[in-house]
C-alpha cells in the first residue's frame, strides 16, 4: 500500500492511495466443473481468486463457437446441441476450464 501525491507549482496538490496486490497463483471457476444449458439460453461464469491477489485482466474462451460463445463480460450463450469447453484465464496465464453442454 502506498500513497502518491502530485504538487503543482503553486502549491496545489492531489493524492491517491494504490493499494498493490499478488499476481494469482490459480483461478477456480464458477460453477466448478461442468454445466448444462438449454439451447438459447445463458448464464454468467464467475471466478474466484485466492485471498488477497488480483488479476487485472481476466479472458473468456470457447473451444466450439457453433456450440457455445462467450463474451468478454463472461457470459456464455449456448448456440446448438453439443458441448464446448469454456476457458478462462488470468492476466499471468493461470486457467481454469468449465464444460459446457448444450441441450
Amino acid at each position: 500500500k502506498t500513497t502518491i501525491t502530485a504538487t503543482t507549482s503553486d502549491g496545489a496538490s492531489t493524492s491517491i492511495t494504490v493499494n498493490v496486490k499478488k499476481a494469482p497463483t490459480k483461478i477456480t471457476v464458477v460453477p466448478s466443473g461442468k454445466k448444462s444449458i438449454k439451447k438459447g439460453k445463458s448464464f454468467n461464469i464467475k471466478y474466484i481468486l485466492p485471498s488477497g491477489s488480483a488479476s487485472f485482466k481476466i479472458t473468456y474462451s470457447t473451444s466450439n463457437k457453433k456450440i457455445a460463445n462467450v463474451t468478454s463480460a463472461g457470459k456464455v450463450v449456448g448456440l446448438k446441441k453439443g458441448v464446448a469447453n469454456i476457458t478462462i484465464k488470468t492476466y499471468n496465464k493461470k486457467k481454469s476450464v468449465i464444460k459446457v453442454t448444450v441441450q
